[in-house]
């Protein structure tokens, strides 16, 4: 059971969870409580409106659970579209569906307005799995490029917690072209300037999805591949397959591949910006959470 691997993340049951959440909420005057964990489902959220009164927004991109919610901001992509949210939800809840409504920081649609045009080659790699990379995703990812005489520069970051930042930077940390940042607050920067990312399957894939970064995918947790397999239908990112399964020359021969299709990487870019057209979006959640 999926949800059984993240109810340790509560800290309690999900009975003493909700009991405990209804009681900080009797303190609290507000009408909407916002839920974004893989361990909550309906029968906490039934339990919390029954003794609230509130109305539930719940944030889930899996459709693998129902919800008791009178709205659901999924902010992934699915071919399927709404149809798989069906019998999952009340026959009132009000659906925000896709990228379009992703939540980013302010950063990320500033750096869209100022990041410049490319044309196709591929002068910057930015490397980046997020906060933890347990599998050590960028540590394959570098050998791979190391092994290329491509003169391009690389960028690395590296998450606050990450088990493998050490050992990189002792390998790494004095080579040429190669940068290492460790949680840089400038993160939508470097994403501006580089021409292509090799990455995870988490939520920095709508990051560099609204800066028209084309991106090599390897997923590094279970809950990242679907929507992996999904963008590269769509030829939004290139996807190599679990980080634990990939060999660096699979990135490689990904990264030659690329190299010598300036048009294939345009497409790419394009296909990001068709995903994520940025229009307010955003602004029509919050609109309808004041409205009701």
């Amino acid at each position: 059971d999926e949800r059984g691997s993240y109810l340790s993340w509560l800290g309690a049951s999900p009975e003493v969870d909700a009991d405990e959440t209804i009681r900080a909420l009797q303190t609290l005057c507000t009408k909407w409580l916002v839920v974004d964990h893989f361990a909550i489902d309906e029968l906490w959220e039934k339990h919390v409106k029954q003794e609230t009164n509130l109305k539930i927004m719940v944030i889930d991109g899996r459709a693998t659970h129902n919800h008791d919610c009178d709205l659901l901001l999924d902010q992934t992509y699915d071919v399927r579209g709404e149809s798989r949210w069906r019998n999952l939800v009340p026959a009132g809840c009000q659906l925000f569906l896709g990228p379009v409504y992703a939540l980013l920081r302010p950063e990320f649609e500033q750096a869209r307005k100022s990041s410049g045009y490319r044309d196709g080659n591929i002068r910057n790699i930015l490397i980046a799995f997020g906060g933890a990379d347990d599998p050590n995703a960028t540590s394959i990812a570098l050998e791979a490029l190391s092994r290329l005489r491509s003169k391009f520069s690389i960028d690395v970051v590296l998450g606050p917690l990450n088990p493998h930042s050490r050992g990189l930077i002792e390998k790494y940390g004095c080579t040429e072209r190669i940068n290492i940042w460790i949680a840089p607050e400038n993160i939508s920067e470097l994403m501006g300037q580089a021409d292509l990312a090799i990455g995870g399957g988490g939520m920095m894939t709508w990051e560099r999805c609204l800066l028209r970064l084309p991106t090599i995918v390897l997923s590094i947790a279970e809950n990242q591949v679907d929507l992996a397999k999904s963008l590269h239908s769509i030829s939004v990112v290139t996807y190599l397959g679990d980080a634990r399964e990939v060999e660096p020359v699979n990135i490689r021969n990904a990264v030659l591949k690329l190299m010598n299709n300036q048009s294939r990487v345009m497409a790419m870019g394009s296909a990001c910006e068709k995903l994520m057209p940025r229009n307010n979006a955003g602004a029509e959640v919050a609109n309808y959470l004041v409205r009701e």
